[in-house]
Protein backbone atom coordinates (compact mmCIF):
# COMPACT_ATOMS: atom_id res chain seq x y z
CA UNK A 1 0.00 0.00 0.00
CA UNK A 2 2.96 3.08 0.80
CA UNK A 3 3.21 2.24 -3.54
CA UNK A 4 0.17 3.14 -3.76
CA UNK A 5 -0.07 6.36 -0.42
CA UNK A 6 3.30 7.30 -2.76
CA UNK A 7 1.03 7.51 -6.71
CA UNK A 8 -1.57 8.92 -5.17
CA UNK A 9 0.49 11.63 -3.47
CA UNK A 10 2.19 12.52 -6.51
CA UNK A 11 -1.15 12.78 -8.50
CA UNK A 12 -2.82 15.48 -5.72
CA UNK A 13 0.63 17.27 -6.06
CA UNK A 14 0.38 17.18 -10.06
CA UNK A 15 -3.31 18.63 -9.79
CA UNK A 16 -2.76 20.97 -6.91
CA UNK A 17 -3.78 24.44 -9.39
CA UNK A 18 -4.01 26.25 -6.20
CA UNK A 19 -0.42 25.12 -4.71
CA UNK A 20 -1.92 25.65 -1.20
CA UNK A 21 -0.58 21.39 -0.23
CA UNK A 22 2.08 21.53 2.16
CA UNK A 23 2.27 17.93 3.24
CA UNK A 24 1.07 14.66 2.59
CA UNK A 25 1.04 11.89 5.54
CA UNK A 26 0.47 7.99 6.75
CA UNK A 27 -0.39 7.38 10.12
CA UNK A 28 -2.58 5.15 12.38
CA UNK A 29 -1.99 1.73 12.65
CA UNK A 30 -0.58 0.81 9.00
CA UNK A 31 2.31 3.34 9.70
CA UNK A 32 3.09 2.00 13.04
CA UNK A 33 3.71 -1.65 11.29
CA UNK A 34 6.06 0.29 9.03
CA UNK A 35 8.11 1.34 11.86
CA UNK A 36 7.95 -1.24 13.70
CA UNK A 37 7.81 -4.26 11.90
CA UNK A 38 4.84 -6.65 10.47
CA UNK A 39 4.31 -8.03 13.88
CA UNK A 40 3.17 -4.69 15.28
CA UNK A 41 -0.60 -4.68 17.13
CA UNK A 42 -0.89 -7.72 14.89
CA UNK A 43 -4.75 -6.92 13.39
CA UNK A 44 -6.10 -8.65 9.70
CA UNK A 45 -7.76 -4.92 9.06
CA UNK A 46 -4.84 -2.28 9.10
CA UNK A 47 -6.17 0.98 9.60
CA UNK A 48 -5.15 3.50 6.61
CA UNK A 49 -5.13 7.01 7.71
CA UNK A 50 -3.67 9.46 4.74
CA UNK A 51 -4.30 12.81 4.95
CA UNK A 52 -3.22 15.89 3.12
CA UNK A 53 -2.03 19.66 5.00
CA UNK A 54 -3.05 22.52 3.35
CA UNK A 55 -2.60 26.13 3.56
CA UNK A 56 -5.69 27.54 2.95
CA UNK A 57 -9.43 28.73 4.42
CA UNK A 58 -12.23 26.53 5.10
CA UNK A 59 -13.91 26.81 1.61
CA UNK A 60 -10.63 25.47 0.03
CA UNK A 61 -10.93 21.62 1.77
CA UNK A 62 -14.12 21.50 -0.53
CA UNK A 63 -11.77 21.28 -3.59
CA UNK A 64 -9.54 19.64 -1.86
CA UNK A 65 -11.64 17.02 -0.99
CA UNK A 66 -12.75 16.46 -4.37
CA UNK A 67 -8.93 16.57 -5.70
CA UNK A 68 -8.45 13.83 -2.78
CA UNK A 69 -11.28 11.73 -4.19
CA UNK A 70 -10.35 11.61 -7.53
CA UNK A 71 -7.05 10.57 -6.50
CA UNK A 72 -8.13 8.01 -4.70
CA UNK A 73 -10.11 6.56 -7.12
CA UNK A 74 -7.54 6.86 -10.16
CA UNK A 75 -4.98 4.82 -7.91
CA UNK A 76 -7.19 2.57 -5.79
CA UNK A 77 -9.20 1.07 -8.96
CA UNK A 78 -8.25 -2.40 -7.96
CA UNK A 79 -8.26 -2.54 -4.73
CA UNK A 80 -10.90 -3.79 -2.32
CA UNK A 81 -11.60 -0.43 0.15
CA UNK A 82 -13.67 0.86 2.80
CA UNK A 83 -13.76 4.64 2.42
CA UNK A 84 -14.17 5.55 6.77
CA UNK A 85 -15.36 9.18 6.47
CA UNK A 86 -17.01 9.02 9.76
CA UNK A 87 -19.36 8.92 10.93
CA UNK A 88 -20.09 5.45 9.58
CA UNK A 89 -17.81 3.18 7.08
CA UNK A 90 -19.79 0.86 5.55
CA UNK A 91 -23.04 1.59 3.33
CA UNK A 92 -26.50 0.31 4.46
CA UNK A 93 -26.65 -2.72 1.90
CA UNK A 94 -23.03 -3.63 2.71
CA UNK A 95 -22.63 -6.26 4.95
CA UNK A 96 -19.24 -7.27 4.53
CA UNK A 97 -16.79 -7.10 7.45
CA UNK A 98 -14.21 -8.23 5.65
CA UNK A 99 -12.71 -5.80 3.58
CA UNK A 100 -9.17 -5.40 2.77
CA UNK A 101 -8.46 -2.19 3.76
CA UNK A 102 -10.40 0.16 5.83
CA UNK A 103 -8.67 3.98 4.68
CA UNK A 104 -9.93 6.93 6.92
CA UNK A 105 -8.61 10.29 4.81
CA UNK A 106 -9.44 14.13 5.08
CA UNK A 107 -7.87 17.79 4.43
CA UNK A 108 -6.70 19.25 7.57
CA UNK A 109 -6.42 23.10 7.49
CA UNK A 110 -2.82 24.60 8.90
CA UNK A 111 -4.41 27.78 10.06
CA UNK A 112 -7.23 26.04 12.32
CA UNK A 113 -5.20 22.97 14.29
CA UNK A 114 -7.49 24.49 17.07
CA UNK A 115 -10.06 22.15 15.48
CA UNK A 116 -8.43 19.05 16.41
CA UNK A 117 -6.85 18.63 20.25
CA UNK A 118 -3.47 18.07 21.18
CA UNK A 119 -3.11 15.15 21.63
CA UNK A 120 -4.70 14.34 18.31
CA UNK A 121 -1.36 16.04 17.10
CA UNK A 122 1.04 14.37 19.52
CA UNK A 123 -0.36 10.98 18.18
CA UNK A 124 0.11 11.79 14.41
CA UNK A 125 3.33 12.60 15.36
CA UNK A 126 4.74 9.40 17.53
CA UNK A 127 4.21 7.80 13.53
CA UNK A 128 4.07 9.85 11.38
CA UNK A 129 5.15 8.90 7.79
CA UNK A 130 6.02 11.97 5.63
CA UNK A 131 4.97 11.36 1.69
CA UNK A 132 5.89 15.03 1.05
CA UNK A 133 6.22 18.11 2.84
CA UNK A 134 6.79 21.73 2.86
CA UNK A 135 6.97 22.79 5.91
CA UNK A 136 6.92 21.12 9.59
CA UNK A 137 3.09 20.15 10.44
CA UNK A 138 4.38 19.19 13.60
CA UNK A 139 5.90 22.61 14.78
CA UNK A 140 4.44 24.77 17.83
CA UNK A 141 1.75 22.15 19.11
CA UNK A 142 0.82 22.27 22.44
CA UNK A 143 1.81 20.80 25.09
CA UNK A 144 -0.21 17.82 26.48
CA UNK A 145 -1.90 18.97 29.31
CA UNK A 146 -6.03 18.17 30.97
CA UNK A 147 -6.78 21.90 30.73
CA UNK A 148 -10.40 23.10 29.76
CA UNK A 149 -9.83 22.84 25.83
CA UNK A 150 -8.47 18.28 26.82
CA UNK A 151 -12.26 18.30 29.00
CA UNK A 152 -14.22 19.71 26.34
CA UNK A 153 -12.70 18.14 23.68
CA UNK A 154 -12.48 14.56 25.36
CA UNK A 155 -16.21 15.20 26.54
CA UNK A 156 -17.42 15.85 23.00
CA UNK A 157 -14.98 13.19 21.85
CA UNK A 158 -17.00 10.51 24.17
CA UNK A 159 -20.52 12.11 23.29
CA UNK A 160 -19.79 12.13 19.77
CA UNK A 161 -19.47 8.01 19.93
CA UNK A 162 -22.49 7.59 22.13
CA UNK A 163 -24.53 9.28 19.14
CA UNK A 164 -23.49 7.36 16.72
CA UNK A 165 -24.10 4.04 19.45
CA UNK A 166 -27.85 5.37 19.58
CA UNK A 167 -28.04 5.78 15.67
CA UNK A 168 -26.33 2.77 14.58
CA UNK A 169 -30.07 0.57 14.37
CA UNK A 170 -31.29 3.65 11.87
CA UNK A 171 -28.08 3.31 9.56
CA UNK A 172 -28.56 -0.38 8.82
CA UNK A 173 -30.83 -3.28 9.58
CA UNK A 174 -27.87 -5.69 8.69
CA UNK A 175 -26.99 -7.66 11.64
CA UNK A 176 -23.09 -8.00 10.70
CA UNK A 177 -22.61 -4.08 9.28
CA UNK A 178 -24.51 -3.33 12.75
CA UNK A 179 -21.65 -5.41 14.86
CA UNK A 180 -18.98 -3.67 12.92
CA UNK A 181 -19.98 0.15 13.52
CA UNK A 182 -20.82 -0.83 16.88
CA UNK A 183 -16.85 -2.59 17.55
CA UNK A 184 -15.35 0.63 15.84
CA UNK A 185 -17.37 2.95 18.39
CA UNK A 186 -16.88 0.54 21.39
CA UNK A 187 -13.02 0.78 20.53
CA UNK A 188 -12.75 4.47 20.23
CA UNK A 189 -14.48 4.75 23.81
CA UNK A 190 -11.67 2.17 25.37
CA UNK A 191 -8.87 3.92 23.54
CA UNK A 192 -10.10 7.39 24.73
CA UNK A 193 -10.65 5.80 28.21
CA UNK A 194 -6.73 5.41 28.90
CA UNK A 195 -6.01 8.94 28.98
CA UNK A 196 -9.50 9.89 30.71
CA UNK A 197 -8.62 7.33 33.77
CA UNK A 198 -4.53 8.01 33.73
CA UNK A 199 -3.37 10.48 36.41
CA UNK A 200 -2.42 14.04 35.18
CA UNK A 201 1.41 13.72 35.30
CA UNK A 202 1.21 10.39 33.54
CA UNK A 203 -0.90 11.90 30.46
CA UNK A 204 1.17 14.72 30.31
CA UNK A 205 4.54 12.41 30.19
CA UNK A 206 2.83 10.59 27.04
CA UNK A 207 2.34 7.30 28.93
CA UNK A 208 -1.26 6.90 27.45
CA UNK A 209 0.94 6.42 23.70
CA UNK A 210 2.85 4.03 25.45
CA UNK A 211 -0.08 1.91 26.43
CA UNK A 212 -1.89 2.53 23.33
CA UNK A 213 0.69 1.44 20.86
CA UNK A 214 1.34 -1.69 23.11
CA UNK A 215 -1.85 -3.16 21.73
CA UNK A 216 -4.89 -5.10 23.19
CA UNK A 217 -2.49 -6.17 25.90
CA UNK A 218 -0.97 -3.31 27.53
CA UNK A 219 -4.59 -1.63 27.65
CA UNK A 220 -5.93 -4.46 29.30
CA UNK A 221 -2.99 -4.52 31.68
CA UNK A 222 -4.21 -0.48 32.36
CA UNK A 223 -8.05 -1.42 32.36
CA UNK A 224 -7.34 -4.84 34.83
CA UNK A 225 -5.52 -2.09 37.28
CA UNK A 226 -8.68 -0.04 37.68
CA UNK A 227 -10.95 -1.80 40.16
CA UNK A 228 -13.98 0.20 38.98
CA UNK A 229 -13.51 -2.21 35.43
CA UNK A 230 -13.19 -5.60 36.83
CA UNK A 231 -17.09 -6.39 35.68
CA UNK A 232 -16.50 -5.34 32.03
CA UNK A 233 -12.77 -6.35 31.64
CA UNK A 234 -13.72 -9.39 29.98
CA UNK A 235 -16.28 -7.85 27.34
CA UNK A 236 -13.78 -5.15 26.94
CA UNK A 237 -11.04 -7.33 25.92
CA UNK A 238 -13.29 -9.36 23.01
CA UNK A 239 -14.10 -6.07 21.93
CA UNK A 240 -10.61 -5.41 21.03
CA UNK A 241 -9.96 -8.49 19.82
CA UNK A 242 -12.93 -8.69 17.65
CA UNK A 243 -10.58 -9.02 14.11
CA UNK A 244 -9.07 -11.66 15.29
CA UNK A 245 -11.67 -13.85 16.55
CA UNK A 246 -15.14 -15.48 15.33
CA UNK A 247 -17.93 -12.26 14.46
CA UNK A 248 -19.84 -14.69 16.51
CA UNK A 249 -17.14 -14.15 19.84
CA UNK A 250 -19.51 -11.66 20.98
CA UNK A 251 -23.14 -10.29 21.16
CA UNK A 252 -24.40 -7.12 20.22
CA UNK A 253 -26.27 -6.38 22.95
CA UNK A 254 -23.22 -7.61 24.95
CA UNK A 255 -21.50 -4.52 22.93
CA UNK A 256 -24.02 -1.67 23.79
CA UNK A 257 -23.94 -3.02 27.33
CA UNK A 258 -20.37 -2.34 27.51
CA UNK A 259 -20.09 0.88 26.01
CA UNK A 260 -22.68 2.70 28.32
CA UNK A 261 -21.46 1.29 31.32
CA UNK A 262 -17.67 2.19 30.24
CA UNK A 263 -19.35 5.88 29.18
CA UNK A 264 -21.16 6.02 32.42
CA UNK A 265 -17.86 5.22 34.42
CA UNK A 266 -15.67 8.07 32.13
CA UNK A 267 -18.62 10.09 32.30
CA UNK A 268 -18.20 10.33 36.14
CA UNK A 269 -14.52 10.33 36.02
CA UNK A 270 -14.72 13.69 33.90
CA UNK A 271 -16.85 15.10 36.06
CA UNK A 272 -14.24 14.52 39.05
CA UNK A 273 -11.56 15.59 37.77
CA UNK A 274 -12.94 18.76 35.98
CA UNK A 275 -14.40 19.99 39.63
CA UNK A 276 -10.92 19.11 41.12
CA UNK A 277 -8.72 21.55 39.06
CA UNK A 278 -11.77 23.95 39.65
CA UNK A 279 -13.55 24.29 36.04
CA UNK A 280 -16.78 22.90 37.18
CA UNK A 281 -18.75 26.12 36.60
CA UNK A 282 -16.86 26.45 32.60
CA UNK A 283 -18.67 23.65 31.57
CA UNK A 284 -22.45 24.01 30.40
CA UNK A 285 -22.54 20.61 30.12
CA UNK A 286 -21.93 19.24 33.46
Amino acid sequence: MKEQFKEISKHLIENDKFNKIVSIGITGSYASKLKNGPDYQQKKLSDYNFYVYIDGEEKDSYYYNKLLRESLEKVLIDTDYTLDLHPFSFYPLDCSVDKMVQLTTRCILMNRKDLYASYIWHGWKKNYIELYTKQDIFEAIPLLKKDESWFRTIYHAINYYKNMILNIPLFTSCEAGRKVELIRYTKELIKDGVQILMESDLYESEEHYTILHGGKEEIMKFYSSISELMTLNNCIERILSFHDDDEKSIEETEIVSTFFKLFKILELTLKKQNQSIGLEHSFLWF
